[in-house]
């Protein structure tokens, strides 16, 4: 058999896989998918009633979480930051289960002398942690406590022995339309013992902290405190 000669042109197969089906092969194939396509909502499973519990259970009977309960924590102390003195104070709200949560409300953290009066209070800030930014300013999400960098505008506090109380008031929503809500209050104190003046610290992203709202010591006070070397509680 002779073999063709070196210049003559081979005719090469087109393969199979390259050849462009006809729409009458892809006839068949659109007709199951649009059926298939038609029958999907009817397939579907439908869910079955809700359960009847969530209708049946009276209000007073749903539990809710709320604040019970406020610890004011021991890492509560004075730092030094963005070149003011603040007092880092640091409080966590629990349920009655005895676990931490949010809430909305406002918190109310005082300076006393500890061995002083009610009315001896020496400095005194509102923080309102009522909206979705505020709740993401002031909570640490780690330590699951919201975490107060108050300035001070007095340091004089260092050396003396004072008591931190820290109140929170919820407000719940009213059961009566037309009442308002009732305010609710819980609080806890700290005992601070007398410390060095702090050092400067690492500058943060944290909001500038909130003015006292009374910054000045009375003289009452001072006098008295100027005696008081307890030291602090565990």
């Amino acid at each position: 058999m002779t073999s063709p000669p070196r210049n003559a042109t081979r005719l090469r197969r087109r393969p199979a896989a390259h050849i462009a089906p006809s729409r009458a092969a892809l006839a068949p194939w659109a007709c199951a998918l649009t059926l298939a396509l038609a029958l999907a909502p009817a397939c579907t499973p439908r869910l079955g009633p809700r359960p009847a519990a969530l209708l049946d259970n009276p209000p007073g009977q749903v539990w809710v979480a709320q604040p019970a309960d406020l610890h004011v924590l021991q890492s509560t102390r004075f730092i030094f930051e963005r070149d003011a003195y603040l007092l880092e104070t640091r409080a966590e709200l629990r349920d009655d289960m005895g676990d931490p949560l949010k809430a909305p409300g406002v918190f109310l953290i005082e300076v006393f002398p500890r061995q002083g009066r009610v009315d001896q209070r020496l400095l005194s800030w509102e923080v309102p942690v009522f909206s979705a930014q505020q709740q993401r300013e002031q909570f640490d999400a780690i330590t699951l406590a919201y975490r107060f960098q108050l300035k001070l505008d007095d340091d004089r506090l260092f050396d003396k022995p004072i008591r931190v109380r820290v109140s929170f008031g919820a407000y719940p929503p009213a059961d009566d339309a037309d009442q308002p809500p009732v305010a609710r209050w819980i609080d806890d104190s700290l005992d601070l013992a007398p410390q060095a003046r702090p050092q400067r610290a690492k500058v943060s992203n944290a909001p500038a902290p909130p003015d006292a709202t009374s910054a000045e010591l009375s003289s009452e006070a001072t006098a008295e405190d100027a005696t008081a070397t307890t030291p602090a509680s565990p």
